[in-house]
């Protein structure tokens, strides 16, 4: 039963239409061959102790098994369980000792158990990690839109702002247009200005639907320029109504690294917020750096005793942290002598992830 439980299983899951991945999610080429090593590796132990004795010479093979089961889940274990079967019992069909073949029959057991329980260990496992990084995709929106609702104000002036103009730019040209002799050059230039605003509306939008969305980019090649530049453009409006003054610091090559286009926005924007809450009125420095394999932003503000108390939780720093931490980085704070903060992200440049 123990050989043909889990395919009968497995089955009879398909018929019912149960929808498991892990039913066809096989282990890697890679994990395939570690598993034959180590396999192999028990394998040869185990023949090497049954000219000692036979009885336990299993024991290799069932910690052989038990890490092919964790790594390789319920698919790699249960191949690892038909392949000892196939040696253990046309090796014992031919002893005389009742007692060592009964041992061996009994090892074959505990290596089935003890595999396919190791199996069933690592795909759950994996189960619960996906089910945590989809509970963490729902909760980085959810904070995506309570900021959304927290810049709501700030972000409709900035939209508002060059509506107005817009519409008194085009009121100007239809005026320009109706003169007996117009003005060539004035026509022009109000609408290279309206083309301007246009554009930055477009962006504007653009960065606010993109931020706002449900859906996530595939992780990719992001420069960490634009990232910094399209937080700091989503956020332009409510810095500039707490009378804040964001100043960046870029150096001249463009360090790249590899993630979500939107969830790192949206994690330098929440610490460039916290750091204006902290901060009203005061000058927010960003500073990006190289060191090697490892590109920094360095988020600065200056707290004046006593320090703010300022309406939130604390979420947006532990999003931040939980995002940065996902795509491989580190988040450090640091405060100076001098009341000054210092947040700074770590990140794996695509250079060291690509070698």
């Amino acid at each position: 039963m123990l050989l043909v439980a889990p395919p009968l299983l497995w089955l009879a899951a398909w018929i019912d239409g149960v929808n498991d991945p892990d039913l066809a999610r096989w282990p890697s080429p890679t994990r395939i061959g570690e598993a034959g090593l180590i396999l192999s590796i028990g394998w040869a132990l185990a023949m090497a102790m049954a000219s000692v004795d036979p009885q336990i010479s299993l024991t290799p093979v069932l910690v052989a098994a038990t890490w092919v089961g964790l790594r390789c889940g319920r698919h790699g274990a249960w191949v690892a369980i038909m392949l000892c079967a196939v040696i253990i019992l046309p090796w014992s069909a031919p002893m005389t000792s009742v007692a060592t073949r009964f041992a061996l029959h009994m090892g074959l057991a505990g290596v089935a158990i003890s595999a396919y329980l190791a199996g069933s260990f690592a795909d759950a496992q994996a189960r619960a990690r996906r089910d945590i990084a989809r509970r963490d995709r729902i909760l980085f929106q959810a904070e995506r839109l309570k900021t959304l609702r927290a810049m709501s104000v700030a972000v409709i002036h900035e939209i508002s702002q060059p509506l107005s103009t817009l519409a008194i730019e085009s009121r100007h040209l239809v005026a320009i247009g109706r003169a007996d002799e117009p003005n060539l050059a004035e026509m022009a230039q109000s609408a290279a200005l309206i083309e301007r605003k246009a554009n930055t509306l477009a962006n504007m939008v653009r960065r606010l639907r993109q931020f706002g969305g449900r859906a996530v980019d595939e992780p990719s090649a992001l420069s960490l320029h634009r990232l910094v530049d399209d937080s700091i453009g989503l956020i332009a409006g409510e810095a500039r109504a707490s009378r804040c003054t964001i100043v960046q610091t870029m150096p001249s090559d463009e360090p790249m690294v590899r993630g979500h286009d939107v969830e790192l926005t949206q994690a330098l924007l929440n610490l460039v917020r916290n750091a204006m809450h902290a901060s009203p009125g005061g000058t927010i420095l960003i500073d990006i750096s190289v060191n090697g394999s490892i590109a920094s932003v360095r988020i600065s503000n200056h707290i004046e005793p006593p320090s703010p108390n300022y309406a939130g939780m604390g979420i947006g720093t532990l999003v931040a942290r939980a995002i940065i931490e996902a795509h491989g980085g580190h988040l450090d704070r640091k405060k100076g002598d001098d009341g000054t903060v210092h947040h700074c992200v770590r990140l794996p440049l695509m250079e060291a992830l690509n070698g």
